[in-house]
């Protein structure tokens, strides 16, 4: 119960938008929810959905209470984010074959869509540019070079936990300056 009621803690600490204890309640269970989730999805999608669970608690934060422990809280909404990730995935898996044959090929290649693509390409990579070089190494080490966290933190010298941390910091950030309306003119670090 001590346990619990330190996470607690943390949580109210977090509502009041203190980094340091999001930080700390990451840490505490990144290992446990990645345990958990690769039950459900495969190990890079649940590193993706455990990112995506705690930039949504940031971005909840307010409004967000829990009624349970924050240990079964976090399982269950990582589990949903499962669920609703293998759904959208069934989803488009099941495109008719009729449908499938009946797309022509130059639809896929259409100078609309190809340039959409690339000016997304550029944008994707001016934000990466814009990460602290730490965290932008690591960001690519393991996204173009597909080393996984240990061999990155074993690579750099560094603990696992930075690893970890440094991949949530871009994740997050890229995914806020990539996909809000406006782009983010805040950092990684002052995210």
């Amino acid at each position: 119960m001590l346990n619990s009621s330190k996470d607690n803690e943390l949580f109210s600490r977090i509502q009041e938008s203190d980094h340091d204890a999001f930080n700390q309640l990451f840490l505490k269970f990144y290992k446990p929810l990645l345990l958990f989730s690769n039950f459900m999805v495969e190990d890079e999608e649940a590193k993706d959905l455990i990112a995506d669970l705690f930039l949504d608690i940031w971005e909840k934060r307010e409004s967000l209470s829990i009624h349970s422990s924050v240990s079964a809280y976090l399982h269950t909404a990582l589990k949903n984010k499962a669920i609703n990730s293998r759904k959208r995935k069934d989803r488009n898996i099941c495109i008719d074959e009729a449908e499938l044959s009946n797309l022509q090929a130059d639809s896929f290649t259409s100078p609309d869509r190809l340039l959409m693509a690339k000016e997304f390409d550029k944008q994707i990579q001016h934000y990466i540019a814009l990460l602290p070089e730490r965290c932008r190494m690591i960001f690519l080490l393991n996204r173009d070079n597909k080393l996984s966290y240990q061999e990155i933190a074993q690579l750099l010298n560094v603990s696992l936990n930075t690893v970890k941390t440094q991949m949530f910091r871009a994740l997050r950030f890229l995914r806020h300056s990539l996909f809000q309306n406006e782009p983010s003119s805040r950092t990684p670090d002052n995210f």
